[in-house]
Formats: C-alpha cells, sequence, structure tokens
C-alpha cells in the first residue's frame, strides 16, 4: 500500500512539470526545452558568474534591499547581488529563422 503511495506522489509532481514549447510558423517546427526546464545553467568568467535558468524565473538577485527572481543573472565575483538580470515574460515568443535554422528570443 506505501509503495502504491509513494508511486502516486512521484507520479503527481512529475505530471505537474510546466511545458516549455513553442511552435514555429504554420506549427512546422517545434522547439520543446520541457526536459530541461528544471535546469539551472553556469558559465564563469575571471570577473562574473553567470545564471540562466529556461523557461522560468528561478535565480535569485539581490539588489539592495529588493529581492527579483529572474530567468538570467550576472555577478561580479565577491559580490553579494547580482549586476545584470533579465526576467521571462510568458506571453513572449522566440521566433524560427529559416536562414540557419535558429530560434530567436528577443528581449
Amino acid at each position: 500500500m506505501v509503495w502504491y503511495l509513494t508511486l502516486f506522489c512521484i507520479g503527481l509532481v512529475y505530471g505537474q512539470q510546466t511545458q516549455c514549447i513553442y511552435d514555429g510558423p504554420n506549427n512546422n517546427y517545434f522547439l520543446n526545452l520541457t526536459r530541461i526546464s528544471t535546469w539551472t545553467f553556469e558559465y564563469e568568467t575571471p570577473n562574473h558568474f553567470y545564471y540562466y535558468s529556461p523557461c522560468r524565473n528561478a535565480i535569485p538577485c539581490n539588489q539592495g534591499n529588493a529581492n527579483f527572481q529572474n530567468n538570467v543573472a550576472q555577478y561580479t565575483q565577491g559580490a553579494n547581488q547580482c549586476d545584470h538580470y533579465l526576467s521571462v515574460d510568458n506571453g513572449q515568443k522566440p521566433t524560427y529563422s529559416y536562414s540557419g535554422a535558429t530560434w530567436i528570443f528577443h528581449y
């Protein structure tokens, strides 16, 4: 009985994952980021850390006394607040470019 309850709870959590799918022109192309939508990507340079969370505002950004949740953030190494940030607007969709077969997000 406990085993079934555990499976039900796991299924409930995974079943509530937000879909992150963008469709291209005439629904011929799709960009499906659902599988990586819970990941956080990091990139480090000698002076900065960059963080990116696809499809969601999951990165905390401190600006003085204000706290924001963002999609992208840049931190200076050793500082306790982010320098630049960007939040996701769920209404904005990327465009598909036939030149190079790329998706372009405009911010």
